[in-house]
């Protein structure tokens, strides 16, 4: 076991007994493991020659273990070990460690037989989530060489078409409309007018070509530029000279911890507009402006933020939640496209 497990706070001193680790975990049932267990187990199974050195992210991760709801492999019939492990960085702080499993998987009291998945056994950074687990929805290309879902779903002859759809409530939206993920197709009832679609550049995370980015009399990403839409990103990314330029145009000031800007001006904010398959998709103040409450007051954030995962993701923007709660959006894995349309 090697420190690109657990991150740089974490310096484990040997590589030799890790099957001898994973094994005494897998002894355990997962909805009976404590702290105490849990600490007796990382003790006597890694020894001296393991040194955790940070009891502060070893708290954090007995909080997630046991705020959760967990998976009992012990419990199932149907349950079929891999013998393989994994792990899983999703940026510097929050990764993921364990092995693979395989059972029946049931979503929506659909049954997906054969299903490939990882047990997490060390979790970091996931410990004041709601959700209990990550159901990926990209192509198998990243998929450690398994079948994803979606794709077995679609092989199993479990869908009416290989289509999937999110729909995201607004926050502050009077509708009593809940947000739900589609397999299988679309909800007309929860998007006006047709779909524009773009075609899919690269069989990963989606991705697409944004025709250009439009705020005011500036144009940005004039060639166009590569983007992909994620539920996991609650915010918009893009390049930092790009959100630089747009965060000045709608008079947000750095802080240490964030953008902001003054919550009497929203409704006065600059539209941006993303161009996608030739027609302009807008954005308002009320749209791209995060409101958060905090010891009774009320700070509102630019969702604006830089990040590169040009090398990563073949993206030069992340489209997030905040461009999802405007757009209702499709994924058609059979004609490699993705659609949107204005969200109810």
């Amino acid at each position: 076991m090697s420190s690109e497990f657990l991150g740089k706070r974490y310096k484990l001193f040997s590589s030799e007994n890790f099957d001898e680790f994973m094994k005494a975990l897998v002894l355990f049932p997962q909805s009976s493991v404590t702290d105490r267990t849990m600490s007796s187990v990382l003790t006597s199974i890694l020894g001296k020659r393991y040194k955790l050195q940070s009891s502060e992210k070893f708290d954090e991760y007995m909080k997630a273990l046991v705020s959760h709801n967990r998976y009992d492999h012990n419990k199932s019939s149907t349950y079929k070990p891999k013998y393989e492990r994994f792990s899983v960085v999703y940026d510097d702080e929050d990764k993921v460690v364990g092995y693979l499993s395989t059972d029946v998987l049931n979503i929506a009291g659909t049954n997906v037989q054969i299903q490939t998945f990882g047990e997490a056994i060390i979790e970091m950074g996931f410990d004041d989530v709601k959700f209990d687990g990550i159901l990926g929805m990209g192509f198998s290309t990243i998929s450690f060489e398994m079948s994803p879902v979606f794709t077995n779903m679609i092989k199993q002859g479990l869908l009416p078409r290989p289509v999937f759809s999110f729909y995201l409530n607004r926050q502050n939206s009077s509708s009593k409309l809940s947000s739900e993920l589609i397999l299988g197709g679309s909800d007309k009832r929860l998007y006006t007018d047709k779909f524009t679609y773009v075609n899919v550049t690269y069989e990963k995370f989606w991705n697409f070509t944004i025709d250009q980015i439009e705020i005011g009399d500036v144009i940005l990403c004039v060639n166009g530029c590569q983007a992909i839409i994620n539920t996991g990103t609650p915010v918009l990314t893009g390049p930092l000279p790009d959100i630089v330029v747009i965060n000045k145009l709608i008079g947000a000031i750095n802080t240490e911890e964030t953008t902001i800007v003054d919550c009497d001006k929203i409704h006065n904010l600059l539209n941006i507009y993303f161009v996608l398959g030739g027609r302009p998709f807008e954005l308002s103040g009320e749209d791209y402006i995060i409101k958060l409450k905090q010891n009774g007051r009320t700070k509102c954030i630019s969702a604006f933020e830089s990040a590169d995962m040009s090398e990563y993701m073949e993206a030069n923007w992340i489209l997030g939640n905040v461009f999802l709660r405007r757009y209702y959006t499709e994924f058609d894995m059979m004609n490699d496209r993705v659609g949107f349309a204005p969200a109810k």
